[in-house]
């Protein structure tokens, strides 16, 4: 819901309408100092001149502690990029879904009149005697990307993920 109403605000309030993009920063994601670089804000931004949504990588809590990266572009194919070896360190990779903690989009996304709301839902379904879910960034990546939209991950933006509870940054 919190997801939901940020982005209606951002899209109604009158003072906000002239900003073209939205970033997502989570309370748990530490953003990295990138000393090369113009910063990680300004890398997400660069890739907007390609893809819909950018986003810096980070990993799930605990282990094993996989890459939140899903598929590799391929509509058809949401595997955990953890399996799929065809990116390294550094690569910017042409996803179906990631995670949110760190992550630049362009409103003209959310001003599609295709794309129904709510924008961002955690679905949990009984399909066929298999359980089925979504997290709300992936149950919104799979409506984009079914529009036509793209995503990269920059794997440069090396974001850590804190565990509140353990203090462990993954």
């Amino acid at each position: 819901d919190a997801y939901n109403k940020a982005v209606e605000t951002w899209l109604t309030h009158p003072d906000l309408k002239a900003f073209k993009y939205i970033l997502f920063v989570e309370d748990d994601i530490i953003v990295p100092f990138m000393p090369n670089s113009f910063g990680p804000l300004i890398e997400l931004y660069k890739h907007l001149e390609t893809y819909d949504v950018a986003s810096g990588l980070y990993w799930t809590k605990g282990e094993p502690s996989l890459p939140l990266i899903y598929g590799d572009g391929n509509r058809d194919a949401w595997m955990p990029f953890a399996v799929n070896t065809n990116w390294k360190p550094g690569d910017v990779v042409k996803v179906n879904g990631c995670g949110m903690g760190f992550t630049l989009m362009k409103r003209s996304i959310f001003e599609d009149s295709r794309l129904e709301k709510p924008f961002f839902k955690t679905v949990t379904e009984n399909i066929n005697g298999k359980t089925e879910g979504f997290t709300q960034d992936l149950y919104f990546y799979n409506k984009i990307t079914a529009l036509g939209y793209t995503i990269c991950v920059d794997t440069a933006i090396k974001c850590g993920h804190l565990d509140l509870q353990t203090e462990i940054i993954y």
